[in-house]
């Protein structure tokens, strides 16, 4: 195999297991877990406004199911990303760079998504 090949099965993994994590962190753990309500509490808690816990969860959904499938991948990590810095930032965890900030800014700077796209691959010629 060249390093193209494995290159673009890299950058597939990456885009379904960061979609994977949008959707699942969405689904379950604020629907399932904390309900819609109670992520809503949780975000009044730390200074943000009830209806941004809805947006979030609406963005984590739709992204996360776009990026699962490539449609417009780089514009949908461009949109997510600021999810991911703002959970960074606001996060109400210790301040101390842990496995978790590393694997959360390994996901921000992930790379390009959009080498495997289906927008990309219908734009484009073979």
């Amino acid at each position: 195999m060249t390093d193209d090949r494995l290159r673009s099965y890299g950058v597939l993994l990456l885009r379904l297991s960061l979609g994977t994590m949008f959707l699942a962190h969405s689904v379950i753990y604020m629907l399932l877990t904390l309900t819609l309500s109670g992520t809503s509490d949780f975000f009044n808690l730390i200074g943000l406004p009830s209806w941004l816990a809805y947006a979030t969860f609406l963005a984590e959904v739709v992204g996360g199911i776009f990026l699962i499938l490539g449609i417009q991948t780089r514009w949908v990590a461009l949109a997510l990303s600021p999810i991911l810095i703002g959970g960074e930032i606001l996060s109400p965890q210790p301040r101390h760079f842990s496995g978790v900030m590393a694997l959360r800014l390994r996901m921000i700077m992930g790379g390009r998504l959009d080498r495997l796209s289906v927008s990309r691959s219908l734009t484009q010629p073979p």
